[in-house]
């Protein structure tokens, strides 16, 4: 819940859904990987395929849209980091400069 648009809701609708992200290597097991379409030498991207969780997969297409803006910390946000610890605060902060 510390990082950018992952709120009670929506860190208990993961948790529920799939447990712990431990259980994930990477991305692709996860089941959040772009569509690929190949023809001789080009290569285009699409959208995220319709594997892995759905009920996952649109919380975290939600959370994205809150990464589409510069990194900024708001009155809400600061309150919200200061019930963290200084660690995951910067864990969060960087978080939040490489996503955005």
């Amino acid at each position: 819940m510390a990082l950018k648009g992952i709120d009670l809701i929506t860190a208990a609708t993961i948790m529920a859904e799939i447990g712990g992200l431990t259980r994930f290597n990477s991305a692709p097991k996860f089941g959040l990987v772009p569509s690929e379409h190949f023809s001789g030498s080009s290569a285009r991207r699409g959208g995220i395929t319709k594997t892995g969780n759905s009920h996952v997969r649109r919380v975290l297409v939600e959370i994205a849209w809150t990464y589409r803006f510069p990194a900024r910390t708001t009155a809400y946000s600061q309150k919200r980091a200061n019930a963290r610890s200084e660690a995951v605060q910067e864990i969060s902060w960087n978080a939040q400069k490489r996503l955005c």
